[in-house]
């Protein structure tokens, strides 16, 4: 599987081989207000093999707003994820 959110889905045609990642992988979408809807991702990408399996997702966080401000985030984190994060000196500088 690989997660995206759906602002994401929404350029995700121009990534490098989105087919391969389409056609080889089931993608979690996790909807978020003001993205694509599950109609509108299915009609871009009616033509091409994929799985989308959808999530409704409220709460206002994204990996772009952890990596700016890392500090302001870690309660909203998984303690897993956390741990992870600290263990391999993730977002360190990224500002």
């Amino acid at each position: 599987y690989f997660v995206i959110g759906s602002d994401h889905l929404q350029t995700l045609d121009r990534w490098i081989d989105y087919k391969s990642l389409l056609k080889d992988y089931p993608l979690i979408v996790m909807h978020r207000k003001g993205f694509l809807s599950k109609e509108q991702a299915e009609k871009k990408y009616q033509n091409l093999q994929h799985t989308f399996i959808y999530v409704d997702f409220y709460m206002d966080v994204s990996a772009s707003k952890i990596r700016s401000d890392f500090q302001s985030y870690q309660d909203d984190l998984d303690q897993d994820i956390l741990a992870y994060i600290q263990k391999h000196q993730l977002y360190q500088g990224d500002h």
